[in-house]
């Protein structure tokens, strides 16, 4: 709900257990992706449902404890794409082979 209220840009990570119901910094991955939150719509159940539009990729560099959250400082690592376009091409239709495959 805060980050509605500021510049809605939040970092998004996986949990390395995804069961573990309150994460810690340990519990996490370092890599993840800077998203943009879209929209953001509370359930009748409590629940939250957030649509994120994702963008760079990020690395966690510090987690920080807040009251209700984690917030993080975080770098942003040099990409790398590949030695050639047939290489980069190449990758693209594994990934999105193995993307199909796994939906």
């Amino acid at each position: 709900e805060e980050v509605m209220n500021d510049d809605k840009q939040i970092m998004l990570v996986a949990q390395k257990e995804a069961g573990e119901e309150n994460p810690t910094p340990d519990d996490l991955y370092e890599m993840g992706t800077i998203g943009t939150v879209l929209q953001l719509l509370k359930l009748p159940d409590g629940a939250i449902k957030v649509l994120v539009e994702g963008g760079a990729r990020a690395k966690v560099s510090a987690f920080h404890d807040s009251d209700d959250y984690l917030e993080a400082d975080i770098t942003f690592p040099e990409e790398n794409y590949g030695e050639s376009e047939a290489e980069t091409s190449a990758l693209g239709r594994t990934t999105l082979g193995q993307f199909e495959d796994y939906i």
